[in-house]
C-alpha cells in the first residue's frame, strides 16, 4: 500500500524527532519541533525528509493544559 506522501525508497523507514515547547499563563502553548525520516539506508536511494514546525495552540477548555499533561511516544 502506498500513499500519496514523497518516495522515501523501501518499505522500512525511521523517524528521529526533538521539540521543546511552552505553556502561557492563559494556557496556550508555543511548541517549536524539528523531526527526520529516511529509511536508514537500506536502500540505495535515501533522500530523507525534514519537517520544521512552530505550533501555537489555545485551549477551549477554561481549565489549565497542565492538568491535562500527556506524554507521547511515536514509532514507525
Amino acid at each position: 500500500m502506498r500513499g500519496d506522501g514523497p518516495d522515501l525508497g523501501g518499505e522500512v523507514h525511521f523517524r528521529a524527532a526533538i521539540g521543546a515547547g511552552y505553556e502561557f499563563d492563559n494556557g496556550s502553548t508555543l511548541t517549536l519541533s524539528w523531526d527526520h525520516w529516511s529509511n536508514g539506508d537500506t536502500r540505495a536511494t535515501n533522500p530523507g525528509l525534514e519537517n520544521l514546525s512552530i505550533r501555537y495552540a489555545i485551549s477551549l477548555n477554561q481549565r489549565r493544559l497542565s492538568h491535562y499533561k500527556l506524554s507521547t511516544v511515536q514509532a514507525t
